[in-house]
C-alpha cells in the first residue's frame, strides 16, 4: 500500500499459473473495483517485492526467479521494473548480473539500486522516469554489498555486506558522494537509522543467528560506540521521533578513529 499522494494505492503480484503470465496491478483503494490504474506482465517471476516511493506515485518491482532459465546462475535470476501509479510501467536498465537491493530516498524521488555480479556498484535513478542519474562506481568504487539504507533525511548512506557476505559497512555522505567512513560488523542480521539520521543501529539476532545476539551502534563515520550482548534477542529498533530532528551535514573535523577494537579488520 502506498503511503502518500492523494489517493493511496495498493499493488497485488500475481504468480505465474499454467497459461497465464506472472502480474501486477495497481488499484486505488477508493475504487478497488474500479479498473487497474497501472498493470503490467512478465515472462518469468516467481516472488516480487513491492517498494513504494515517499510520494505513492511510484513503485519498485523487483522481481525473482528460482531458477535461472539461461543457466548463468544457479540462485536464479532478478528484474526491476518501475511502475507509475496511475500510468506506464518500464523496466529498469541495468548491466547484466543480479538485483541485490532497492531503496527510494525518503526525500526526492528518486532511488538507488546494488546491481551486478558481486564484488557489485550502486546507481542513482531519477524517480518519475527511471532514467540513470549516476553510476556511484566513480566515486565510492565497487564492494560485496547487498543491502541499502537511507538515514531518515537522505543525507547519509549505509551500504552494507550481510547473511552470506563479510558484513562490510560503508558510510557515504550523499551530497559529495564521499565515503565518510568504513567498519565491519560479522553476522549483522539488519541495520536502521536513528530518528537524527547519524546514528546506525545493528543486530544480530534469532532466528537468523542463535549465538553472539547483540547490538551495535555506530556514527554516521563507522566508529562504534555500544555494543549489548543478549542470551537471545529477536529484533531491534529505534523509538520513532517524527520531526524532531533537523538534518545535519557532517561535522567539520570530524574523522574516522583508526583501528578501532572490534572493527573486524
Amino acid at each position: 500500500v502506498s503511503r502518500g499522494g492523494e489517493a493511496a494505492h495498493v499493488a497485488i503480484f500475481l504468480r505465474q499459473r499454467p497459461g497465464e503470465p506472472s502480474r501486477c496491478c495497481v488499484h486505488r483503494l477508493d475504487d478497488p473495483c474500479g479498473p487497474p490504474t497501472a498493470a503490467v506482465s512478465f515472462a518469468q517471476a516467481d516472488a516480487a517485492t513491492v517498494r513504494w516511493n515517499a510520494e505513492g506515485t511510484a513503485l519498485l518491482l523487483q522481481l525473482s526467479t528460482e531458477v535461472d532459465e539461461s543457466g548463468k546462475s544457479y540462485y536464479g535470476s532478478t528484474a526491476l521494473h518501475h511502475v507509475l501509479a496511475e500510468g506506464p510501467a518500464s523496466v529498469v536498465a541495468t548491466p547484466g548480473g543480479p538485483i541485490h537491493d532497492v531503496a527510494w530516498c525518503p526525500t526526492r524521488d528518486e532511488f538507488l539500486v546494488l546491481r551486478g555480479h558481486q564484488p557489485c556498484n550502486v546507481a542513482l535513478y531519477c524517480g518519475r522516469k527511471a532514467e540513470l542519474l549516476r553510476d556511484f562506481g566513480e566515486d565510492l568504487g565497487q564492494s560485496y554489498w547487498n543491502t541499502i539504507r537511507w538515514n531518515p533525511f537522505g543525507s547519509f548512506l549505509a551500504l552494507g555486506g550481510f547473511g552470506q557476505l563479510a558484513g562490510d559497512l560503508d558510510f557515504v555522505d550523499t551530497a559529495s558522494r564521499s565515503k565518510l567512513g568504513q567498519c565491519r560488523y560479522d553476522c549483522c542480521v539488519d541495520c536502521q537509522w536513528s530518528p537524527d539520521g547519524r546514528l546506525l543501529m545493528g543486530w544480530t539476532a534469532a532466528p537468523r543467528m542463535r549465538v553472539d545476539n547483540r547490538v551495535e551502534i555506530y556514527d554516521y563515520l563507522g566508529n562504534r560506540l555500544l555494543k549489548i550482548d543478549f542470551e537471545e534477542l529477536y529484533s531491534a529498533a529505534w523509538r520513532p521521533a517524527p520531526g524532531e530532528h533537523d538534518d545535519r551535514p557532517p561535522t567539520p573535523g570530524r574523522s574516522r578513529v583508526a583501528g578501532q577494537a572490534g572493527d573486524g579488520k
